[in-house]
């Protein structure tokens, strides 16, 4: 962890060289620290030794990016050694969401995407091609944070699968459910029951 004491504020540079002021944290730690040709590297390790996080800082952000590589990134790392580090980074807060279907299609799978001829009868009674009552994914989302402050390091990942009911077409009346007011969701283990997730849903139009 960082002393909050040490904590204070510090102008932070952006890649189109404007400027903001954030909480920069500070500590004096042996941390393990490289240098290389375009970049300087760090890591902070945490308790019980199996997790640490590398902080890699380039000269030219975008130009060490579009070189970076699985083998580069080893190099780095294994070239980290203790030092005695004067360490600064700012409070950090990130949270992404990608949504994965034009990928996934891209890479091989389009069929599970295709509501007239995916095929998940091994959780469904038949495939799309021989009947409505069938499945085929509409979406899949991803949503990743992670937090860097004082007391350390919180992240999480998740990912969603949504289906969907689809086949060659159902021509009888329709059921009209509409959400159309404020409800309640839960994501449950239907095994055993546990509630993974539980939210409510007020205002979809909401940002935040």
């Amino acid at each position: 962890p960082f002393d909050p004491k040490s904590t204070a504020p510090g102008t932070f540079t952006r890649a189109d060289a404007s400027q903001v002021e954030v909480p920069m944290m500070t500590t004096h730690a042996f941390w393990p620290y490289a240098a290389g040709n375009g970049w300087r590297a760090a890591e902070l390790p945490y308790l019980g030794g199996s997790l640490a996080l590398d902080v890699i800082l380039p000269n030219d952000l975008a130009s060490f990016e579009a070189h970076l590589s699985s083998a580069e990134l080893t190099r780095i790392t294994g070239a980290l050694k203790p030092q005695p580090l004067e360490f600064t980074l700012p409070r950090f807060h990130i949270q992404t969401e990608v949504r994965l279907a034009d990928t996934l299609k891209a890479l091989g799978m389009p069929l599970a995407f295709d509501r007239q001829r995916a095929d998940f009868s091994g959780i469904a009674l038949s495939p799309c091609t021989e009947s409505p009552d069938c499945l085929y994914i509409s979406q899949v989302i991803h949503q990743a944070n992670i937090d860097v402050d004082e007391k350390g390091t919180t992240a999480a990942a998740a990912t969603a699968v949504v289906m969907g009911t689809g086949g060659p077409g159902y021509q009888g009346p329709w059921i009209t459910f509409r959400l159309d007011r404020p409800f309640l969701f839960v994501l449950r283990d239907t095994k055993t029951g546990a509630m993974l997730f539980m939210g409510r849903v007020a205002d979809p139009s909401a940002k935040e």
